[in-house]
Formats: C-alpha cells, sequence, structure tokens
C-alpha cells in the first residue's frame, strides 16, 4: 500500500508501510535511512521500522546482497543482539521509488554514544557489566557465522528495566550489506556508494586496508568501544575520518591510563591487546576480553602455542598405530596429591554426551549409558573434578544442545560460564549391528572452553564388548587429561561405581535422565529394574531412593538408602559419603546429615554442588544462619563457581527460614540477574518463582504476577511440567488472596492433575492441602479438615517436615473454627516446636499468632498479647508487610477485650494500611469488623455501622461466607445499638442466609449473640435469656472463656436486682482475667441494677 509523506521525505504519524506498519513517530536517521516507530497491525505490537534510502539499495546486485546478508543476521538470536522480524519493500508512492525496510525489535533507551556525551567516562565497575553483554552479543553472532562490521557505541543501546540495564546491539551485518565490492581510489578502503563502509573511528586496520574481516575485527572495534568507555575519548582523531583510520595503521593507541587517572593496569592491558594490529594477537573471543577483565589468565595464540601443537602431532603417528585418533591438545599431566592434602581447586571436566550415529535407532539407549559410564570413569581416581550428572543436563537444556558436535566459542563460554568446565567430553557412537559382528565405534572430542583446542580419539570394539570398550576409553580419557594411572584401590572402586551388564547399564541411564526431568515415576519403574538385575549395585539404589522419595513413599526410600549404605562398601570414600548423606536425610537425621555432608565438603572443597548440599541440609536441620555461611564460603571459590546463581537461590531459601522477605526478595533477584546473563533457563525460571512469592511477602504485590508467569513459561520450556505445577500453586494463592477462590480453585485443581499424571504423591498433597484452604475459606471446615490431615499423612510418611509445619497449624485452625480450643492450641503448639527446631521463622510467626488467638478465646490475654508481640517482632525483622498486618490486627482484638482503647486503635489502623497495600480482600473486611467492635465499646455506634457496612460490601459478593456472615451479624449489632431493630432484624437475617451450608462455629455464635441482644432490645426478655444460656453452655463446652463471661454477664443483668452479685463476681472475675471490657460492662450492669 503506497504511503505519503511530508515535504522534506518524513513519513506521517498515522501512515501505513506495506499495508502493515502504523506509523507512530520519527525517532532519528542515519547514513542508511530513516527510524521509526510503528505499529504492527496484524500482531498489535510495537516495533521499528527501518526505511533505507532508496540510493542506498537501487542496485539490484547490492538489494540481493542486502537481504541475503540480513537473513543471515536473522540467526543471531540472543538477549543483547536486537532481533529482526520482517524484511520487505515499500513504495513511495509519491517519487516511484522503492524502498528497502527492516521491522525490528522496538527498544526503549538512549545509546551508549548519548550517555557517553552527556557524562563522559563511565566508572569501570559500570562498564564491566556493559561489557559482559556486549561480548555475549558478539559470541553468538561469531556463533551464528555473523561478523558485525561496524560496531560503535552509537550501535548500542542501553535499555532500562527493573533486572537493571540491558545492551543491546543493533545493525548486524548491514554494513557488510551495503558493500559494493570495489576499492576505493587510494587502496586503503573500502566504499559504498558513497564512502566508507562502517564507521572509520571504529574500524579494524584490515578493514580499513581491504584485508579479510572476521570476528577478530570485531574485538579491535571491541576495544575501541571500550576504550571509550573509560576515557570518554576515541584513541584515534584526525582532520578528517579516514586520517584518523588511517593512523591506526602506523601508530600505536595512547594509552588509557592517559586519559583516566588511576585506571587498573589489568584493563589497560586488555584493552591495548584488543587494539593490536595483528588480528591474531588479539583475544580469542569477545567473552575472553570480559574474563581478562576480570582477572582470569586467557590463553594468547603464542608461538609456544604452536610448539606444543607441532609436538603433539608428532605422538599422534604412535595413537595411529595403536588404533586411537587423535590431535593436538592443551591439556597438561601433572602430579596430584591425595584428596586430604588438596586446597587448591581441581580442573573441572563436563561429560556432555554423545549422538548415535548409526542408523539403528534400537541403539540409542547407548547415548545416554555412555555418557553416564564415562562421567564415572572420568571422576575415578579424583583428580578431576567431574560436573554431576543432573547439572550438565540442565546445561544442555539451557543450551539447547541438541546436537552434539563441535562447539564454538560461544556455547563454550556459556558452558564455562555455567558449569565452570575447563574442558568438556561429547562425540559420537556408531553401533553397525549383527549384519557386522555387532561392532561398536566410540569417537571422542576433548575441547577446552578457554580457546577451543581439541583433542580427538576413537576406540572400536564390540556391543558384547561394551564394558571392555567403556574402560578402555575411559582409560584414554584420563591419560589425555593428565590425570595418571589408577592404584589399586581406585580401580576397584571405579569397577564398583559401574553396572555390570548392559541391561543395567540401560535402565540405569534411563531412570538418571527421567530423574533430572523429574519424572518419577519413570525413574523409579527403571531403577527398580537396575536392583533387580545387580542387587548389589548401591548407586542404582540411592537413585531409586530419591525417586521413592519425590513420589512420596518415605519409608520405602529409607529402606531403598539403607540398602544403598550396605553395598557401598567397595566405593570411593566420597560416593559413600554422599549416599550416607542421602539416607541421613531420608531419615530425618539431620545433624548426621549435616556431619556427612560436612566430611564429603572437606574432602571436595571445590565442589559447589557438595557445599550447596551441606547448605541445604543445614537448613532443614534448622539452622539457616550456618546454611548462609556455608553460602558465604562457596562465594569464594573460583569464578564461575563462585558466581554461581545457585548461591543466591540457596540464600533466598535461608532468608524464607529466617522470616527475612526483604532480604529473601534482593537474593532471588540477584540470582535472576546472573542466570538472565548466563541464559540459564532452569535457574532463571527458579529465581522468577522465588521472587514472585518474595514479592507477595513485602508489600509488592502487583509485581508478582509477571514473575511468576515467566517462571512458569521457563519452566515449560525445559520439559519440567512438576515445577511449572508449583508456579500454579504460587499463581493460585495471589488468587486467593484477591478473594477470586473460584479462579484460585481453577489453578490448583490445574497442578493437582499434573502431580496425580506424574505420579508425585507428595506434590498432590501439597496441591490437595491449597484446595483445603479453599474449602476453609468458603466455611466447609469439616471437609477441609479432612485435607489437611490427608496431606500430613503424606507429609510425615515423605519426611517433609517443612510441609508437616504448615500442616499442623492449620488442622489447628480447623479445630480452633469448630470450637475445640483444648485440640486448637495442642496443634499450634506442635507446630511452633518443629518450627523453632527446623529453624524456619516463618512457621513460628504464624503459629505464635495462632496460639494468641485461641489464648484470647480462652480469656488469658496477657499469654495472647505476649505471643502476637514475639510474631510481630518477627514480621518486622524479616520485612513480612502481611504477617505483621495479621500481628497487629490480632493485637488490636487483644487490647479491644483489655479495654486499651488507644493502643487498639493504632494497631488496627496499621494493620489496616499494612493489608490494604497487600490487598488482602477477607483480611482487610476483618480489620474492619474489628475497628466496628471497636466503636461499639467505646459508645461510637455511628462509626460501627460504617466500619461494619464497609466490612460486608467488601465480602458480600465473595466466597467467603463465614467471614461475610460475621460481617453481617457485627453490622446487625451496630444497629441494635442505635435503635434500628427493624433494620438490625433484616441484616441478621442476611447473616443466616450467608451461613447457609456452611459449618463455622464462631460466624453462627456472633449470629446467635446478636440475636440475644436483639432480642433483649425488642423487649423479649425470655428469648433473650434462652439464648444467653446456650450461649454460655457452648461457651463452657467449647472452653471460650469471654464467651462464657459475656453470656453470664447479659443473662444476669436480664434479671434485674436479683442479677446483681452474680454481675459482681463475673466482673472480678473478669478483671482478675485481664478481660477489662467485660469487667467495666459487668461492673456498670452491677450498678445500674443496684439503683433498680
Amino acid at each position: 500500500m503506497p504511503t505519503e509523506r511530508t515535504q522534506d521525505g518524513e513519513l506521517r504519524a498515522g501512515q501505513l508501510v506495506a499495508g502493515r506498519y502504523r506509523i507512530v513517530s520519527r525517532l532519528g536517521a542515519g547514513a542508511m535511512g530513516e527510524v521509526y516507530e510503528a505499529e504492527d497491525q496484524e500482531l498489535g505490537t510495537a516495533v521499528a521500522l527501518k526505511l533505507l534510502h532508496p540510493e542506498s539499495t537501487m542496485r539490484s546486485e547490492v538489494a540481493a546482497r542486502f537481504r541475503r546478508e540480513v537473513l543471515l543476521a536473522r540467526r543471531v538470536t540472543h538477549p543483547n543482539v536486537c532481533r529482526i522480524f520482517d524484511l520487505g519493500v515499500h513504495r513511495d508512492e509519491r517519487t516511484g521509488a522503492e524502498h528497502l525496510f527492516l521491522s525490528m525489535e522496538l527498544v526503549r533507551g538512549e545509546t551508549l554514544a548519548d550517555r557517553i556525551a552527556a557524562r563522559g567516562a563511565l566508572d569501570p565497575g559500570e562498564v564491566l557489566p556493559l561489557a559482559r553483554q556486549l561480548a555475549a552479543a558478539l559470541d553468538a553472532a561469531h556463533a551464528a557465522g555473523v561478523v558485525h562490521r561496524d560496531l560503535k557505541c552509537a550501535n548500542v543501546l542501553l535499555e532500562e528495566g527493573p533486572g537493571g540495564t540491558r545492551v543491546v546491539v543493533t545493525d548486524f551485518g548491514l554494513a557488510r550489506a551495503l558493500e559494493p565490492e570495489e576499492f576505493s581510489p587510494d587502496g586503503l578502503t573500502l566504499t559504498a556508494v558513497g564512502g566508507v563502509v562502517g564507521t572509520p573511528a571504529y574500524m579494524a586496520p584490515e578493514q580499513i586496508t581491504g584485508g579479510e574481516v572476521g570476528p577478530a575485527s570485531d574485538l579491535y572495534s571491541f576495544g575501541i568501544v571500550l576504550y571509550e568507555m573509560v576515557t570518554g575519548a576515541l584513541p584515534f582523531t584526525g582532520t578528517t575520518p579516514l586520517s584518523a583510520a588511517v593512523r591506526r595503521l602506523h601508530e600505536a593507541p595512547p594509552r588509557p591510563s592517559l586519559l583516566r587517572d588511576g585506571l587498573d593496569p589489568r584493563w589497560e592491558r586488555v584493552i591495548l591487546r584488543c587494539l593490536t594490529r595483528e588480528p591474531g594477537a588479539r583475544f580469542p573471543s569477545a567473552s575472553d576480553v570480559v574474563r581478562a577483565l576480570e582477572g582470569e589468565g586467557i590463553p594468547g595464540r603464542s608461538g609456544a602455542q604452536t610448539g606444543w601443537l607441532r609436538a603433539l602431532l608428532a605422538l599422534a603417528f604412535a595413537g595411529l598405530l595403536a588404533g586411537v585418533w587423535w590431535a593436538g591438545h592443551h591439556f597438561r599431566p601433572r602430579a596430584e596429591p591425595a584428596a586430604a592434602e588438596r586446597t587448591e581447586a581441581r580442573d573441572t571436566v563436563a561429560v556432555l554426551g554423545f549422538r548415535n550415529l548409526s542408523d539403528r535407532p534400537e541403539a540409542a539407549w547407548l547415548a545416554n549409558a555412555l555418557t553416564e559410564m564415562l562421567t564415572t570413569e572420568a571422576a575415578a581416581g579424583g583428580r578431576w573434578r567431574v560436573v554431576a550428572g543432573e547439572s550438565v543436563a540442565r546445561a544442555r537444556r539451557d543450551l539447547r544442545l541438541d546436537r552434539l558436535d563441535a562447539l564454538g566459542p560461544d556455547n563454550l563460554a556459556r558452558i564455562r560460564d555455567l558449569l565452570g568446565a575447563d574442558v568438556v567430553v561429547l562425540g559420537g557412537f556408531s553401533a553397525l549391528g549383527p549384519g557386522s559382528g555387532d561392532r561398536l565405534r566410540l569417537d571422542l572430542r576433548l575441547q577446552s572452553t578457554r580457546g577451543g583446542e581439541a583433542a580427538f580419539f576413537g576406540v572400536e570394539g564390540t556391543e558384547g564388548e561394551l564394558f571392555d570398550l567403556v574402560g578402555r576409553t575411559g582409560s584414554r580419557l584420563r591419560e589425555l587429561l593428565g590425570a595418571g594411572a589408577l592404584t589399586p584401590a581406585e580401580e576397584e572402586a571405579r569397577q564398583a561405581a559401574l553396572p555390570h551388564s548392559a541391561a543395567a547399564a540401560r535402565f540405569y541411564a534411563e531412570g538418571l535422565a527421567a530423574l533430572r526431568l523429574r519424572e518419577a515415576v519413570t525413574a523409579r519403574e527403571q531403577l527398580a529394574r537396575v536392583v533387580e538385575i545387580e542387587p548389589g549395585f548401591a548407586p542404582a539404589r540411592a537413585a531409586l531412593a530419591r525417586a521413592l522419595v519425590e513420589l512420596g513413599y518415605q519409608n520405602a526410600a529409607v529402606a531403598a538408602a539403607e540398602q544403598a549404605v550396605a553395598a557401598a562398601s567397595g566405593l570411593a570414600r566420597e560416593e559413600m559419603l554422599a549416599i550416607e548423606g542421602t539416607l541421613r536425610e531420608l531419615s530425618g537425621q539431620w545433624p548426621a546429615a549435616v556431619d556427612t555432608y560436612r566430611a564429603l565438603a572437606a574432602l571436595r572443597p571445590d565442589d559447589l554442588d557438595v557445599g550447596l548440599r551441606l547448605a541445604k541440609v543445614q537448613q532443614e536441620a534448622g539452622d539457616p544462619t550456618a546454611a548462609l555461611a556455608t553460602i558465604a564460603t562457596l562465594r569464594a571459590l573460583p569464578p564461575p563457581a563462585g558466581a554461581d546463581p545457585r548461591l543466591d537461590l540457596a540464600a533466598a531459601d535461608a532468608y524464607l527460614g529466617l522470616g527475612q522477605h526483604a532480604e529473601r526478595l534482593e537474593a532471588a533477584l540477584a540470582a535472576g540477574r546472573r542466570a538472565r546473563e548466563l541464559a540459564a533457563t532452569v535457574m532463571l525460571a527458579d529465581a522468577r518463582l522465588k521472587e514472585g512469592a518474595a514479592r507477595r511477602r513485602v508489600g509488592e504485590r502487583e509485581l508478582a504476577p509477571a514473575a511468576l508467569e515467566e517462571s512458569r513459561r521457563l519452566y515449560l520450556q525445559a520439559g519440567d511440567r512438576v515445577s511449572a505445577a508449583n508456579v500454579l500453586i504460587e499463581l493460585a494463592g495471589l488468587r486467593r488472596q484477591e478473594g477470586d477462590l473460584p479462579g484460585a480453585a481453577m489453578l490448583f485443581r490445574e497442578a493437582l492433575a499434573t502431580y496425580d499424571l506424574a505420579g508425585n504423591r507428595r506434590q498432590a498433597a501439597r496441591a490437595r492441602f491449597s484446595l483445603s484452604l479453599l474449602l476453609a475459606d468458603a466455611g466447609r471446615i469439616e471437609e477441609a479438615e479432612a485435607g489437611y490431615r490427608e496431606a500430613l499423612a503424606v507429609f510425615r510418611e515423605a519426611g517433609d517436615r517443612q510441609a508437616a509445619v504448615a500442616t499442623l497449624a492449620n488442622i489447628g485452625t480447623m479445630r480452633f473454627f469448630r470450637g475445640d480450643l483444648a485440640a486448637a492450641i495442642a496443634h499450634h503448639e506442635e507446630a511452633l516446636g518443629l518450627a523453632r527446631e527446623l529453624g524456619n521463622r516463618s512457621r513460628e510467626l504464624v503459629s505464635l499468632l495462632n496460639l494468641a488467638e485461641a489464648h484470647l478465646e480462652t480469656g488469658d490475654p496477657a499469654a495472647a498479647r505476649s505471643e502476637a508481640v514475639a510474631a510481630i517482632a518477627l514480621a518486622e525483622a524479616g520485612g513480612d508487610r502481611q504477617a505483621e498486618g495479621r500481628g497487629r490486627w490480632t493485637r488490636c482484638s487483644i487490647e479491644i477485650a483489655a479495654a486499651a482503647w488507644e493502643a487498639a486503635a493504632t494497631e488496627c489502623e496499621r494493620a489496616h494500611g499494612l493489608l490494604s497495600a497487600e490487598q488482602e480482600v477477607a483480611s482487610v473486611a476483618g480489620v474492619e469488623i474489628t475497628l466496628a467492635r471497636l466503636a461499639l465499646a467505646r459508645d461510637e455506634v455511628a462509626a460501627a455501622v460504617t466500619r461494619a457496612r464497609s466490612a460486608l460490601a467488601r465480602l458480600a459478593e465473595s466466597e467467603y461466607a463465614g467471614d461475610a456472615a460475621f460481617a453481617a451479624a457485627t453490622l446487625a449489632e451496630a444497629l441494635v445499638a442505635r435503635g434500628e431493630t427493624d433494620e438490625a432484624a433484616r441484616t441478621l437475617a442476611e447473616a443466616r442466609r450467608l451461613l447457609a451450608g456452611s459449618d463455622e462455629l464462631r460466624p453462627r455464635l456472633a449470629i446467635d449473640r446478636t440475636a440475644a441482644l436483639l432480642a433483649a432490645a425488642v423487649g423479649d426478655r425470655d428469648t433473650a435469656r434462652r439464648r444467653w444460656e446456650r450461649l454460655g453452655a457452648e461457651g463452657r463446652e467449647y472452653g471460650m472463656a469471654i464467651l462464657t463471661l459475656e453470656a453470664g454477664i447479659e443473662g444476669a443483668a436480664l434479671d434485674g436486682a436479683a442479677g446483681r452479685n452474680r454481675l459482681q463476681r463475673l466482673g472480678a472475675e473478669a478483671r482478675e482475667r485481664g478481660l477489662l471490657l467485660l469487667a467495666g460492662r459487668a461492673e456498670r450492669l452491677a450498678v445500674a441494677a443496684s439503683g433498680r
């Protein structure tokens, strides 16, 4: 569709380009064309639209080349690269000229050039995170075969967001796209139709001279960008841009420290290495530049290394004669001290996996089996740290390494960042089948994650000789890694760690793969088959124990772990400790579990996985402070282990145990930032889940849904349905907070269906726990309690003590709602003791509040006040605004009973503010009911009516039947006090209607109480007396001292002078208990009776 333009050629707002893109505004212009913000009419999204000048693409061969280059650039998919969506042609109706256009991601922010122009030189602390993202963008492009050719500060956008500054590199490949493949007359520069390709101030020498342009050229430009960021100036200047560019062919750049006092010499060395004229002398990759800025040594491309390769090639002939194929590598043999003597971090190897290169799908099982067995082979002797299979599987999902071919610099760098691996092992196998005598060939590649150097070798045998082939491969692998020969004891441990039949190897590998995907039913089936084939294979029994506990079969899991420990005597000391630790965890022997993992950590101080396990059991043992201390120690590990996002995730869990929700949120945000930098999908999902949960507790509920929705999407992307269902539980909790009980129920049931499908009893019990919350909200107390008790049985069997604490507390609350105060207090005290044993401050806080409410009902305001004050202190210390609001609401009720009006008003108003900010519908209404009762106690009847009406309006359309009925009963009482008995009777009838079908006791008692007051107000003293007598009997039955006293006082008042002595006695009892509200009423009524 043709589009009109303004007189100067600019498109007008509202006009369409190509019948699809509606112009919003002009963003800017450059040498290549103009950029607009536009709305994609088909998708309803904002995009950036770049219209290229027609003179730039008027030659057909240039247009065709441009299209090819854009298609190439679209291969670069990375968070730090501006995405290109569409390429098309737009015809200008006025001139008839055709313009190529691009639709691209719209990035809102300034350019790096703008920031430097406004602020001058940037601090290195600000530069480093920007440089990390720039490097990630360049590595992604180079891995995709794309060279930028025009990297400069003006092509770097900075977008601010909740997670910090996002760097977005634009115009990938576009400069090359406009290159007409001819030289300028002076032979020094590539030219386009009208000028130099690229920006001379940032061009590498080889670009200026027409040499070969490759990734190293972008690294030169990267160096200039770094130079400009830390100094605020360009390294080369001249009277024209081209003269400045030519200077770099003959002159060294001025040292950055001349322009920036106090610049770290390391930064200067790194920047100047980027700006060397010889491309081969620059860094191997952009991420290597950043690692060098951070202080890591980066291998160069020196003659010494070349000599290494030549020397190794001389040895290759011997390898050929032995049937082993390999080429040069950089791995160094070394003497290794005993485990107890190690103080430095070991080098790390990750076995990524193997491809099935044959045409036989039935041989596919060998891929997993070979990966597991060669991981064990690499770990034998303990000279190298071997990345755990679970971590490798997670990294493969994050990197989407479906095809295990040679890895490019970007993937190698990301593997190093994700796993801390110095070397990766990968390859393929060919299983040729019966026609070839079941020949089996295994080809391995060992590749450095730093420089990409690789060693290759192959081993042949038959499928019947699988374990001999694996043994020979493992021996050769350790030889190339410089690990040396195994001692007899190490050889025995190696054999004990491996299965001894092909069937067992297959089922073991498949069981572990399923366990890593949280497919616990499949894992249990496969691992049980291994145990049946090889009863003495300890690793399989330990893995089976983990599968069983995931499914909620605690007793069976403990039995499997005990059998694993009994069979583990031949394993290496470290493997034995790991299996023993599993048994201690599953048995709930937390102090022993801590000691076991501490011993394992002493043997493997460089193993992050072991350290994280220690922190986990310390938290389970009730010592989250010790867990935080362990995490702090792990942060001192060399990078990348010391910066692993899992450290912040573990810290978030520990802060949850301490009830410190603000710190929990900060830890989750830190984990998310690091995981996003690493493009670590699963860890980012974990971080966003913890972030969403924390935001609910610190008054930022409106920000929680976005975090939780992203978490769920990422889990599903990674194939983890169980974790995605866990997010649904959290989202349902948000719906419940908002009063949307049907919406919450829908999400809880969806999660429950997922758990049931996965056969995960423990998670299914969590979902049933959550559904019981909704039943309780709807007043179906008996059903809710039954659901809680069913869940508690599973949690106890599964050894899930954290979930058991919450369930015990909720069963206590159900007993409270049903009037069984003694049982309620017993359950809450049990929950409190377990919460303190676990060091779980959040659950301790809730249990204290539950006890405060129960003790107030029993007529013990002193105990209730003590518990409420302690709970509020915990909530304030942890930044838990929701819990603080509930604590102050409880404290308000206590002070009303004590006739401490000012204290009550202060606590209730603060509770109202806190819970309103949290948008807790039922809780805010509950506070308003309490404020109405405070107003009645102070004879402020009009205020009581207003507050009660507000509460009822909030709840009338909600699913909180019991709360709504309580609000209506309170409003009716206020109307009685105002003398509006007819309206009070109608309101009381509405309260009964709202409570129909509910078995909640307390709202029913509130209705009966108001009915007694109404009967007395209309002169029906006999009915009022009968109601108070029945209420008194129920109060005594349930142990509700306040209700018993009030019923006695009101009944005695109906007896006139004959009730005076009873009023005096009841008043004295109330005063002795500290129930001054009731004491005051009894005393006033006694005085009135005396005057009759």
